[in-house]
Parts: C-alpha cells; sequence; structure tokens
C-alpha cells in the first residue's frame, strides 16, 4: 500500500508540474508573500497496516523568486495506534501558473513516534526529515486559496526509524 500510495504521490505531482513558468514574472513583481495554512490529513504509518487522520498547521515566506522558507507541524492522532507529531523547518520552491502554485518542501527538525519494541509499546523523541509536494489554488480577488492536494513523506529517527506517507487538503491564506 504505502508503494502505491507514493508512486500515485509522485504521479500527480509530475502532472500538476508545468513545463512553462511564464507567470512567473507577475510573482516577481508582487514582491514576496506570507501564507499560513492548516490541512486535515490521511496518514500511512508505515506501521503494519496503521493508517490514521490527524491535521497540519504551518507558514511560508515566499520570495518574489523560486525559492522560500517554510514551518510545519503535523500531528496524526486519531483512529491509529501509533501517533506520530513533527515540527520541521526547510526551503520550498514554488512555481505560479495562473492561480495554480506548485510547491515542493524540504526541511528537517525533530519527531515524536509512538512504536512497539516487543513486548512493550513505547515513544520518543527524535530527528525528523519531511518531504513534501502539492498544488493550491487561488481564489480570484480573495487572499485565500484551496490546498487541492498536499503529499508528504516523513522519515523519524526513533526507535526502529519510521516511516509515514501522507495526503492531505486545506485553506491557505496570504497576508
Amino acid at each position: 500500500m504505502r508503494t502505491g500510495f507514493f508512486q500515485v504521490a509522485i504521479i500527480a505531482l509530475l502532472t500538476l508540474a508545468g513545463k512553462s513558468v511564464k507567470a512567473q514574472a507577475v510573482a516577481a513583481a508582487s514582491g514576496a508573500r506570507l501564507g499560513v495554512y492548516g490541512t486535515a490529513n490521511a496518514t500511512d504509518l508505515g506501521v503494519k497496516s496503521d493508517r490514521g487522520i490527524g491535521f497540519s498547521v504551518g507558514g511560508y515566506l515566499q520570495s518574489s523568486h523560486i525559492f522560500g522558507l517554510e514551518v510545519r507541524g503535523t500531528m496524526t492522532k486519531w483512529y491509529v495506534n501509533y501517533p506520530q507529531y513533527t515540527a520541521v523547518a526547510g526551503v520550498r520552491a514554488a512555481f505560479h501558473q495562473g492561480r495554480l502554485t506548485e510547491y515542493g518542501f524540504v526541511g528537517g527538525g525533530a519527531g515524536r513516534a509512538r512504536y512497539v519494541v516487543y513486548p512493550y509499546a513505547t515513544s520518543s523523541t527524535g530527528g525528523a526529515i519531511q518531504l513534501a509536494g502539492g498544488a493550491d489554488f487561488n481564489i480570484k480577488d480573495s487572499r485565500f486559496a484551496w490546498r487541492i492536494v498536499d503529499f508528504s513523506y516523513s522519515r523519524f529517527f526513533v526507535g526502529p526509524g519510521l516511516n509515514s506517507f501522507s495526503g492531505s487538503t486545506g485553506l491557505v491564506y496570504h497576508f
């Protein structure tokens, strides 16, 4: 399941990725942009068949060019045996095409996860990395955008080492 989810995520990102960034000049004329977002997540936690739901919140400062900075926090807590939490910061790249913004993110930080070391369940905190990408649709004449999709992969450096794959959707507010 995880391999299939990852393949669907990559195909979706490649499908959304544009070959032309002619509209980048429009973003350059408007200067840097600050945004905050919240999303609802469905996550495959990479532990047996454990899947759950949660949410993400974050913010970014997008330069008038391609690159920017982003912070994000994720909590996968409901309908799951092994809750996971991350707080990461890193760089993002965004491409603007009309009202559609495609982006990618890579970051590092801390993660907390619960896992089983037979016969006991335990939890610990350690390093985490996250790779993400997706697309936002800017709502006309509004500060809001619909985060159509955000796919992410997280690697937790705790216990035996854990991986999770998430898909999410939500709202973005631009200042």
